[in-house]
């Protein structure tokens, strides 16, 4: 049987074996052997295969000559390719008008399959089997309709029909796993739909999911990269109902330990957190560095974290120019006040890590003070301020509560 991919690109094969319809991608006859498979029950009238074809400002005068041209040219390579015809007919079939795929010749097209079975999975009353069917639709959908031929008029509008059976199928999914209280099932759904359509619709079921694990500091970090993707990308901003979610999110970090937690399983594991640079694999390379020679010589050493929040002790929004403006300046400010031989980092857009080796935690607090002074004299946005944390490196290696100053 020959086979037909269209979700993600355009593939074509017979008995399993890839077959190509020419060396450009999005060439006429691939354009042409679609638009049969499209039609194959009712055909395609001459004049809209013409129209989709070759209806351009610079096209030939003769455009029926140029759709035989090409239905030609499209018989001869399938005949070349050793794809079955029954004897005596044609793969391709033109009466009344209209041009028709053979019936006789079997063909699986994706978008068939997947539009059948999402339906099922919409009309099926079984929750078990209605999740079976739903994920056998997804596994199908590997990416949006023919992206090759994006420009075309009746490919944007398939792409447009298919996307809405997508996310018929998610929200179907998603809701099970979520009543299962499977969450990071259903994190993994949406993010595989985030993927696809990198809307905002699937980044807010991420970070619910995120949420509802209480993983709440990578749900910050999903907000921040959200922000900036729009900001940056796209030149827009994030919903009030975005808004909403990361407020709530962040007062979980607030009132929790997860923020501080977060960053000591990050130390004593040495894993990167997503997105991150590469200093801050060097700082980790020094904390350990530290946590071994500490107890050889008596001294001791502080994780200092410093954070941006506003005015009700929330982290700040990233994407914005004021929160990023005072991102910049406490940079600053961090850089002139650490000691020379003292160690800092990035940890998100709004947080700072130093390493502070030989000093007190009234030191701690010393140098907090200067970098918050200096920080206030350079940053006029009043509703903005630092919080500061020292954290005794000995202390996470002992697995003890952290230390909040």
């Amino acid at each position: 049987m020959m086979k037909v991919r269209t979700l993600g690109g355009f593939q074509l094969f017979w008995k399993d074996t890839p077959i190509s319809l020419g060396k450009q991608t999005g060439n006429n006859m691939v354009k042409l052997f679609m638009l049969l498979m499209l039609h194959r029950e009712k055909g395609i009238p001459r004049t809209e295969l013409i129209r989709e074809l070759f209806e351009r400002p610079d096209a030939e005068s003769d455009l029926g000559a140029n759709l035989r041209i090409t239905v030609y040219r499209l018989r001869q390579t399938l005949k070349k390719r050793g794809i079955f015809c029954p004897e005596g007919e044609d793969y391709i079939l033109a009466e009344d008008g209209l041009y028709r795929w053979n019936q006789n010749i079997s063909v699986w097209v994706d978008i068939d399959v997947f539009e059948k079975t999402a339906a099922q999975a919409r009309e099926c009353e079984d929750q078990e089997e209605s999740y079976r069917l739903g994920q056998e639709a997804l596994n199908l959908y590997r990416g949006e309709f023919l992206p090759e031929l994006s420009t075309e008029e009746w490919v944007n509008v398939n792409q447009l029909q298919l996307m809405k059976q997508y996310r018929q199928v998610f929200l179907n999914q998603y809701q099970i796993l979520t009543e299962r209280e499977e969450y990071r099932e259903a994190y993994d759904l949406a993010k595989r739909a985030a993927a696809l359509y990198p809307y905002e619709e699937y980044q807010l079921y991420m970070m619910d999911c995120l949420a509802a694990m209480k993983n709440y500091i990578e749900a910050m970090q999903l907000y921040e990269d959200t922000a900036t993707m729009y900001f940056q990308k796209m030149g827009m901003e994030l919903s009030d109902e975005m808004r909403t979610r990361f407020r709530e999110i962040g007062s979980h970090v607030r009132t929790s330990q997860a923020a501080l937690d977060g960053i000591r399983r990050m130390l004593k594991s040495g894993e990167q957190a997503a997105g991150e640079r590469c200093s801050l694999i060097s700082f980790i390379d020094n904390f350990h560095f530290v946590q071994r020679i500490l107890p050889r010589t008596g001294q001791s050493a502080y994780i200092e974290v410093v954070t941006l929040e506003n005015a009700d002790s929330l982290p700040l929004e990233p994407g914005k120019k004021r929160t990023d403006e005072a991102a910049r300046i406490l940079e600053e400010a961090i850089a002139e006040k650490i000691r020379s031989g003292d160690t800092v980092t990035r940890y998100n857009a709004f947080t700072f890590l130093m390493l502070l080796v030989g000093i007190s935690e009234q030191g701690c607090w010393i140098l907090e003070e200067r970098i918050r002074q200096c920080f206030r004299s350079r940053c006029t946005y009043k509703k903005i301020r630092l919080c500061f944390r020292a954290i005794p490196v000995m202390e996470t290696v002992k697995e003890e509560n952290l230390s909040v100053t």
